[in-house]
């Protein structure tokens, strides 16, 4: 018999963006297929109540908590597919006594960031914004004016990720050099991708900081005022992890001194007031926690959580399994 398989996800663009077709068909061949009927995200007790027989849940961004009240009514749960990030808001750490197989899409999810990243770190070295403001002005150039680029400069990452990794590759295309801050990346991987291991301080004044770091209670404003003076004068800060990472008064301080500038991407508080200084600052490309929204590497989520469904059916380690100890390195939002 076909397993019973719950889907989350209600109807609407997310649907349509991350599941095409194809995937619906394929995931019908090996499963009896229900979807989310509410036409909006449910709620936990909503969910205790469809995940009853049901073999495995996918899940993404919107769908509720799975909570002991939705694990009380798993008779027969084997598999959660979480077809987005991190899963720290998802379950808790008891979920993990269950002997339920839990998975995530961060392998697809990362090579959209790191695009993203790629993206606007070429914008601001070739002062996109400004050339463009020039043009609508009415302006041109001539060949007294120039860009730094992005090739011969130095690259400071901190942290070492999926999403880190991705960036490293795409950046190989380019003459630069990469350092990263890590407390966990082994010096093989360092080797293997050419990079170096660095100090916090030394990463902090490459001509871009990129930051990649996981947020916990400790890395609360692991840039802080302090931090940001060590960044040397014209370099760029990119942020697309968390708000949290960065104390943000301290940035917005040091930014309005027109001393760096920005890419940023999350903020302390999403969305970002309509009034806040960062919307409208000339040093920094404020986007609205958009790096994961590529449709092709949505798409990819989706396969990558269907891979793993099929693996588990199959008695097969899924790629993107999280283990207790996994769990607790990442972000709780």
């Amino acid at each position: 018999m076909k397993p019973e398989v719950f889907i989350a996800i209600p109807d609407g663009r997310l649907k349509s963006h991350m599941f095409t077709e194809e995937w619906m068909k394929e995931i019908e061949s090996i499963a009896n297929v229900t979807w989310n009927p509410l036409g909006r995200d449910m709620t936990s007790s909503e969910l205790a109540e469809a995940v009853k027989d049901k073999y495995a849940i996918i899940t993404g961004w919107g769908s509720p908590k799975i909570t002991s009240e939705v694990l009380a009514n798993a008779n027969k749960l084997r598999f959660v597919g979480h077809a987005a990030g991190t899963i720290r808001w998802l379950v808790d750490e008891d979920f993990f006594e269950k002997g339920i197989i839990i998975t995530n899409a961060n392998l697809a999810l990362a090579p959209s960031v790191a695009e993203y990243c790629l993206m606007t770190l070429l914008m601001a070295r070739w002062e996109i914004l400004k050339t463009l403001d020039r043009v609508r002005n009415g302006l041109w150039q001539d060949n007294n004016d120039v860009v730094p680029g992005i090739n011969g400069c130095t690259i400071g990452l901190i942290g070492y990720g999926v999403i880190t990794e991705c960036f490293i590759r795409l950046l190989k295309a380019f003459d630069v050099k990469i350092y990263v801050y890590s407390r966990h990346c082994p010096k093989e991987k360092a080797k293997e991708l050419g990079f170096e291991l660095c100090a916090l301080e030394e990463a902090l004044q490459c001509d871009v900081v990129s930051v990649h770091m996981t947020l916990t209670p400790e890395t609360v404003h692991l840039i802080d005022m302090k931090k940001l003076s060590l960044i040397r004068d014209g370099a760029i800060l990119m942020n697309t992890s968390r708000g949290r990472l960065i104390d943000e008064d301290a940035l917005v301080e040091t930014l309005e001194s027109g001393r760096i500038f920005a890419i940023l991407d999350v903020f302390r508080q999403e969305p970002l007031p309509a009034d806040h200084k960062l919307r409208n600052m000339p040093n920094v490309i404020t986007t609205p926690h958009s790096a994961g929204t590529s449709v092709y590497w949505r798409r990819k989520m989706a396969q990558l959580v269907l891979d793993d469904l099929k693996r588990v059916l199959a008695g097969e380690t899924p790629v993107g399994i999280i283990t207790l100890e996994k769990y607790r390195t990442m972000t709780p939002m």
